[in-house]
């Protein structure tokens, strides 16, 4: 993610002194050891609210920030717009996520808990601006319709000079989606297949099925490709400099962004760093109908012709996001003074968000920007059998 501005880091202390007086019940991690993806169903306050979190072991900081990185997204049930989730175990097993609407903004909202002996993941939530505390409760919970999943996590690496103290490395890692068997083996059958093809690609897909197998594969490839590229003699020594710019890196994952009556939305994150000042990264969405085994594409949801009329209403949500006035220039945040569509979208059952990438259509920093359209703003454009759906 993005440094942190001197605000967002003044609330997050404030906040962490807050949760250490308040979270004081003896330690628990949450839920399963190791990896492990969680759907959730609760409140904070009286509002309902569905979470889909993954657990997975800190691939950095582990001394500083806990066993375990929590990532995932939650969203309030009456408007189903999603909120970004980041997080760690604390010093204490406490459960610290931060929210946020889009990778480059700030944190809108702080979760610190833990799941007690009832099963249950409770503790206290406070808003952006610390004006406002709530207690939240959630139950892990996979009603019909909804899927439950495993991860598998991969990581490899290979030393540029082995007999070197500190040597630059490749990198080489992938998180994998594994869905649980159902009752419907053709829907089981279905969703292995698309997230296999999500993550590497249909050609690749069709040639292998083995997790363990493939990322053999995709490693030794990488590996051989670092070995070709990397100038040895560009290593000066014990150059500290020198050693972190041919630290390479490739990592993909996938996660779950919506899984709810038979509708799944994946993002499947992939990052790489080749040198230079930062790494790239880039998440792309996809949803599924699993009643119809489908993946859904853009004309799955609109009426011919919404190429020409959702720019409109990507203009109104980037504006929301953003605090933009109506007389505000959109180059305030991004290039350019307009939105082109994108093909890059994901769906919850109440809306859309189409997701932009970095460089896309605004600057490193700005991360990610998701844009969300509830339906209920766009009804008229939407396809009758999706809107029935």
């Amino acid at each position: 993610m993005n440094a942190l501005n001197f605000r967002t880091v003044a609330l997050s202390l404030l906040f962490m002194a807050i949760f250490t007086a308040i979270m004081a019940q003896a330690p628990s991690p949450l839920g399963k050891s190791g990896s492990a993806y969680f759907h959730f169903v609760g409140t904070i306050g009286k509002i309902p609210v569905t979470m889909d979190l993954m657990q997975e072991p800190s691939r950095y900081y582990e001394q500083e920030r806990g066993a375990y990185d929590f990532k995932g997204s939650y969203y309030y049930n009456r408007m189903e717009a999603p909120l970004q989730l980041y997080g760690y175990l604390d010093e204490k097993n406490n459960v610290i996520l931060m929210e946020s609407e889009s990778t480059g903004l700030e944190y809108s909202g702080f979760f610190s808990g833990k799941v007690g002996g009832d099963g249950l993941f409770s503790g206290v939530w406070l808003n952006g601006d610390s004006t406002r505390t709530l207690k939240f409760v959630m139950k892990e919970s996979y009603p019909e319709g909804t899927l439950a999943f495993d991860i598998s996590i991969l990581f490899d690496s290979l030393k540029l000079k082995p007999e070197l103290e500190g040597s630059p490395q490749a990198t080489f890692g992938q998180s994998w989606l594994l869905p649980r068997k159902t009752k419907n083996t053709a829907v089981d059958q279905f969703v292995e297949k698309e997230l296999r093809n999500g993550m590497i690609g249909d050609s690749l897909g069709r040639l292998y099925r083995e997790v363990p197998e493939i990322f053999k594969l995709l490693k030794e490839e990488f590996f051989v490709r670092y070995q070709e590229e990397v100038d040895f003699e560009a290593i000066e020594g014990d150059d500290v400099f020198s050693m972190a710019m041919w630290n390479y890196e490739e990592y993909s994952e996938a996660n779950v962004a919506y899984n709810q009556n038979s509708l799944l939305t994946i993002g499947y994150l992939s990052y790489s760093y080749y040198g230079g000042a930062h790494g790239m990264y880039a998440t792309s969405y996809v949803s599924y109908d699993l009643k119809n085994k489908k993946r859904l594409q853009l004309s799955d949801v609109f009426k011919p012709g919404y190429e020409e009329k959702m720019p409109v209403f990507l203009e109104r949500a980037l504006r929301r996001q953003f605090n933009l006035k109506s007389d505000d220039a959109l180059s305030e945040v991004l290039f350019d003074d307009s939105i082109g569509l994108t093909e890059n979208f994901g769906l919850t059952g109440k809306g859309i968000y189409f997701n932009y990438v970095p460089y896309e259509i605004a600057s490193y920093a700005a991360g990610e920007i998701k844009l969300y359209v509830p339906f209920a703003e766009i009804a008229d454009l939407l396809q009758p059998a999706f809107q029935t759906r």
